[in-house]
């Protein structure tokens, strides 16, 4: 009894895991977000400063604080977003939280979707293989430097 009520939580958290992804890119793509520079944290991994978003043509730099990749010994971290719902450069801002979880699929690629308080969603992958994205309890905070 114990293992089937196990084994529905695990079923029912990635069933919310995947139609969450399925919401962020069933909408037309607004954008990408790419993390490709991390700083090496001893016992943790990698932990991300800061990003590039791709918006209506134009590249801008990106503060990140609240995510990194929770595996020791990674010595290159990447991760792209697909941003849906982004209506104007300052909806970019703020802090995102999972909207329907995470996981690790194949080969150790991270999957993430996320959403922020103006309604912008991305579907973060990482590229990393052999990791996993890990958010900050309280989320991420994502902010164009300006």
């Amino acid at each position: 009894m114990r293992r089937a009520i196990i084994g529905m939580v695990a079923i029912g958290a990635l069933l919310s895991l995947f139609s969450g992804l399925a919401i962020a890119q069933s909408n037309k793509t607004t954008g990408s977000l790419q993390l490709t520079e991390g700083t090496a944290a001893a016992g943790t991994g990698f932990s991300w400063s800061k990003g590039t978003l791709t918006y209506q043509g134009k590249k801008y730099p990106v503060k990140v604080d609240g995510l990194s990749v929770g595996e020791a010994g990674v010595d290159h971290a990447t991760a792209l977003g697909k941003i849906t719902n982004l209506k104007s450069l300052d909806d970019f801002d703020g802090n995102y939280v999972a909207a329907g979880g995470g996981a690790t699929v194949a080969k150790g690629t991270s999957v993430a979707a996320l959403k922020n308080q103006n309604g912008v969603k991305i579907a973060v992958k990482s590229a990393t293989k052999g990791a996993s994205l890990k958010l900050a309890a309280d989320g991420i905070k994502l902010s164009v430097v300006k």
